[in-house]
C-alpha cells in the first residue's frame, strides 16, 4: 500500500508528456528526482523496487495504449516496456543506494539514450511510425 502511495505522482510524470514542451526527457528527470527523493533511506526493498518496476510497466503500457487508441500492445513494445522499466528502476535504485560518479542529470540522459528503439514512435513526436 505505502508503495503504491507513492508511485502515484510517478503517472502524473508520464500523463504529462507531450503536452506543451514537457518531453519524455523532463518525465525522465521528474521521476529520478522524486525517487531520489524517496528511496535515499530504503536501503534495497526488493519488494518496493519490483513494485515499482511493475507499476512503471503499468503507467507505461497504458500511455502506449491509450496514445495509439489500441486495446493490446504489440509484443516488441510490451517486451521492450518491460525491459526498459525493469532495467531503469534497478538502476535508479542503485544510483540512489550508492551514487555513480556522475549527476542525475547525466543519468536522466543515459536513461533518455537507452530507450528501446520499439518504442521511441511512441515517445516522440517527430520519430517515424
Amino acid at each position: 500500500m505505502i508503495a503504491w502511495i507513492y508511485s502515484k505522482p510517478i503517472e502524473k510524470f508520464v500523463n504529462q508528456m507531450n503536452v506543451d514542451d514537457y518531453k519524455i526527457k523532463n518525465a525522465i528527470f521528474d521521476i529520478v528526482k522524486y525517487f531520489f527523493d524517496l528511496l535515499v533511506n530504503t536501503g534495497g526493498q526488493n519488494s518496493f523496487i519490483n513494485y515499482v518496476a511493475q507499476f512503471h510497466i503499468k503507467i507505461l503500457s497504458d500511455y502506449v495504449k491509450r496514445t495509439q487508441k489500441i486495446k493490446n500492445l504489440p509484443i516488441d513494445a510490451e517486451i521492450s516496456i518491460k525491459i526498459y522499466c525493469y532495467g531503469t528502476v534497478c538502476t535508479l535504485c542503485e544510483f540512489i543506494i550508492k551514487p555513480f560518479e556522475i549527476s542525475a542529470k547525466e543519468l536522466v540522459n543515459f536513461f533518455e539514450i537507452a530507450l528501446p528503439e520499439p518504442l521511441k514512435k511512441y515517445f516522440y513526436k517527430d520519430a517515424e511510425k
